[in-house]
């Protein structure tokens, strides 16, 4: 957010005001051209302005401390109500490097560069996390042709409230029987090809650079998650490091609201009690993630927790899986 004018001595002022400049997703932050101004006016609008190199806030690591192979893209998408995209570099199942673009940027040249300046050939998969947050998927695989698409049959028919019917014809079409999960202890889990994970079951880490999908209904029915586990094993000294990254749409989220908590966002889901009982597995499994990388509200990070960390997951949890359960 911004809520004043940037000091054009203060680099941090500047650089949050760039990025708000080109996150915006109705483009309602932007630099007004005015004859009438001072110097210093004038010199903080030529910082800001689009036109100069050093005003390109994007790509960015979302980790204030180490490189997390996790990057905003920015360009929020005011179709998708200005959902967060993130551009992740991690490994195929066969160890092959690839990239994956979670949720959609406004498609624009400015937007494409910036992927581009991650992924030379664009990304390899496109991790369309509920049917909210699909806007302009066509246009980015018409940009790049060899990219496939991930999303869940549950967001189809009467739940694909957007109309988009080529949403059937995505590469990877994720299928599992959504009315029975509220029976079932298990998450239903995929590869990053869409074949049938038992990685959970096992009850093992994943692998450095590992991606692991989730089948996290409640938000929507075909609600999914995005578990990956970064390469990068030294923070600092402490040799303390991410343990994973969960990446959860609209699913669960830092909100600032009531002096900041975790939360589901209950006023916006479709099943609030299947919600509630996803939540309580993402919490089973929270030795697994220490980021939660969210498509609205704000990013929660835990990497930085010396003791207790998984207490706080928990009691934090507890507190978001309450509200959906009371919310009437």
């Amino acid at each position: 957010m911004v809520y004043n004018q940037p000091n054009i001595n203060n680099k941090e002022e500047l650089e949050a005001a760039r990025s708000a400049l080109q996150a915006c997703p109705v483009n309602a932050i932007r630099v007004e051209q005015n004859k009438n101004v001072v110097q210093d006016e004038k010199a903080l609008r030529k910082s800001l302005s689009s036109n100069n190199h050093d005003a390109k806030a994007f790509p960015k690591s979302i980790h204030p401390m180490v490189d997390t192979e996790v990057s905003y893209i920015g360009h929020h998408n005011d179709s998708t109500f200005g959902a967060i995209p993130y551009l992740i570099l991690g490994k195929s199942p066969k160890g092959n490097d690839i990239s994956v673009m979670v949720d959609v940027p406004r498609f624009s040249s400015s937007a494409v560069n910036v992927v581009k300046s991650l992924a030379v050939s664009g990304p390899d998969y496109l991790f369309l996390t509920h049917v909210d947050d699909t806007a302009d998927h066509n246009k980015w695989k018409k940009e790049f042709p060899n990219m496939k698409r991930i999303f869940h049959s549950g967001d189809l028919g009467k739940h694909n409230w957007v109309g988009d019917l080529t949403l059937e014809e995505v590469e990877i079409l994720l299928q599992n029987d959504v009315n029975d999960i509220l029976d079932d202890n298990d998450i239903a889990t995929w590869d990053i090809n869409g074949n049938p994970s038992d990685k959970l079951k096992q009850q093992k880490q994943l692998d450095p650079g590992e991606f692991l999908i989730l089948h996290t209904p409640g938000h929507s029915p075909g609600s999914i998650s995005l578990l990956f586990r970064p390469e990068v094993q030294i923070i600092n000294e402490q040799n303390d490091y991410p343990n994973g990254i969960l990446f959860t749409g609209d699913t669960y989220a830092w909100t600032v609201r009531g002096g900041g908590y975790m939360s589901g966002f209950p006023r916006y889901g479709n099943n609030l009690p299947l919600q509630a009982t996803t939540l309580q597995k993402l919490c089973n499994i929270r030795d697994m993630w220490d980021i939660v990388c969210p498509g609205h509200g704000h990013l929660r990070f835990y990497d930085h927790i010396k003791e207790n960390r998984n207490e706080v997951k928990q009691n934090e949890m507890m507190i978001a899986i309450k509200e959906l359960q009371s919310t009437r």
